[in-house]
C-alpha cells in the first residue's frame, strides 16, 4: 500500500538534487584519485528515496533488519548505478568510466561498457517473510551515453510487489536450489526483471553543471499500477521459438533472434502475451566463480 500523504514531484526532486548536486565534485575527486567515488552514498541514497516514494521510514537495523517499516508492513530498497568502469576487450583491464582514456596500455583501442551492476536481494528473508513483506522499491541510476565526459544520467524507481507470483517464484528458485548462497544478483532491464512484474513509478533525468544539478521529470505516478511489458529481445531464443511453437507459426531452428522475434511482432499481438509466457530461466546456481585475481 503507498503512503496515504504521498510525497510531491516536487518535493521528490528537491531531496533528490541534494544528493545530485554532490556528483560533479564526486566525479571530480574520483578522476584525480582513480577512485570511484560517483554516487558513493547509494545505499543510504536508495533507502532514503524509498522511504518518500512508500512514505515508510527506516529500521535503524544496521543491515540485520528490513529497510522500511511502518511497523505493520516492510519494504526492501535497493539502488544500482550502471555508470562502471569500462573493460577494454583485448586485455580486460579495467578504467574508472570518467576517466578520458582512449588507448588501454596494452595498445588497443576497443572497449566495453559491462553496466552489470545489480540488486543485491535476499531470497531467504524474501520467502521467509513474504507475508509482511509490502515492495521491493527497485532503482536505477544509468548514464544518457557510455562517455568519460557524460553529464546526463537517467534515475528510474520501480515497485515489484513482495507477494508477486512470478517474483516469488525467481526468489525460490535461488532459496531452495542454491547450494551457496541466498543472494539473487537481480540484473535491471534483464528477463528476470521483467518477470517480476515491476511498475514504474518516477523517472528522472539529471543534467550535471560543474557545481551541480538540473533535474527535468520524465515520468512521475506513485499511484501507477501499470507493469511494464516484457521486451521481446531480453528473452532466449529457445522462449521466443517456444512462443511461435506455441501459437502455431513455423519458423526455422537455424532463425536468428531477430528474425524470431519479428515472426512474433507480425503474428501475434505482443502486448497480449503475458509472464505466462515467459517461464522462469533455467540457471546454473552454486556456480563456480573462479578464482579472483588482483591487479595492480
Amino acid at each position: 500500500m503507498i503512503n496515504k500523504n504521498m510525497t510531491t514531484k516536487e518535493d521528490f526532486i528537491s531531496e533528490f538534487k541534494t544528493f545530485s548536486d554532490k556528483w560533479p565534485i564526486q566525479i571530480r575527486q574520483s578522476r584525480i584519485s582513480n577512485l570511484d567515488g560517483f554516487v558513493s552514498e547509494s545505499g543510504f541514497m536508495g533507502e532514503f528515496l524509498a522511504s518518500l516514494i512508500t512514505g515508510k521510514k527506516g529500521t535503524a537495523s544496521a543491515g540485520s533488519g528490513f529497510d522500511l517499516s511502518d511497523g505493520t508492513k516492510a519494504d526492501e530498497a535497493k539502488l544500482a548505478v550502471l555508470a562502471r568502469s569500462k573493460k577494454c576487450k583485448k586485455c580486460k583491464r579495467k578504467i574508472l568510466f570518467f576517466k578520458n582514456i582512449d588507448i588501454c596500455e596494452c595498445g588497443s583501442s576497443k572497449w566495453e561498457f559491462p553496466a552489470d551492476s545489480r540488486w543485491g536481494i535476499d531470497s531467504k528473508s524474501g520467502i521467509e517473510y513474504k507475508e509482511v513483506l509490502d515492495k521491493y522499491i527497485l532503482q536505477v541510476i544509468k548514464p544518457v551515453n557510455n562517455s568519460f565526459d557524460c553529464k546526463e544520467f537517467i534515475y528510474e524507481a520501480f515497485l515489484v510487489d513482495a507477494k508477486n507470483k512470478y517474483f516469488t517464484e525467481y526468489l525460490l528458485n535461488q532459496y531452495k536450489n542454491s547450494p551457496s548462497s541466498n543472494l539473487c544478483n537481480l540484473l535491471p532491464y534483464s528477463y528476470d526483471f521483467y518477470r517480476a512484474e515491476p511498475v514504474q513509478v518516477i523517472s528522472l533525468k539529471i543534467t550535471l553543471n560543474d557545481i551541480d544539478s538540473n533535474i527535468e521529470c520524465i515520468y512521475y505516478n506513485l499511484k501507477n499500477t501499470k507493469i511494464e511489458k516484457m521486451p521481446l529481445n531480453v528473452a532466449e531464443v529457445k522462449i521466443l521459438k517456444n512462443i511461435l511453437e506455441e501459437n502455431s507459426i513455423p519458423f526455422k531452428k537455424s532463425s536468428s533472434k531477430e528474425i524470431l522475434i519479428n515472426l512474433i511482432e507480425t503474428n501475434l499481438e505482443v502486448d497480449k502475451l503475458t509472464i505466462e509466457d515467459f517461464p522462469l530461466k533455467t540457471k546454473n546456481l552454486g556456480k563456480d566463480r573462479g578464482i579472483l585475481v588482483r591487479k595492480l
